[in-house]
């Protein structure tokens, strides 16, 4: 773990996405993998395409350290487009 982190008392820190890209994903658990002070990393999926959304499921699923998924509704035009039903079928297929 990093020495200023360890000297300030942490014991863990989440690493978050933020860019609704697999790059982005893909970019924080590389980070996550080579250092201890992260515990825990919140991904990103395309909730509104759900058969995209399970395919990517089952890559992140291989990851100890991935514990969540969100993704960005303030870059939208309309940010009600996350109550449509492919989220929602989304959610519940996961």
């Amino acid at each position: 773990m990093a020495v200023d982190v360890q000297a300030a008392g942490i014991t863990g820190t989440v690493l978050v996405q933020a860019a609704d890209t697999y790059e982005d994903s893909f970019y924080i658990l590389s980070v996550a993998s080579k250092s201890s002070a992260i515990a825990a990393v919140v991904g990103w999926l395309p909730f509104d395409r759900t058969e995209e959304a399970q395919e990517a499921l089952s890559l992140f699923k291989n990851s100890s350290v991935i514990k969540g998924f969100r993704f960005l509704t303030h870059t939208y035009e309309d940010s009600r487009w996350i109550l449509g039903s492919g989220v929602s079928k989304t959610l519940f297929a996961a």
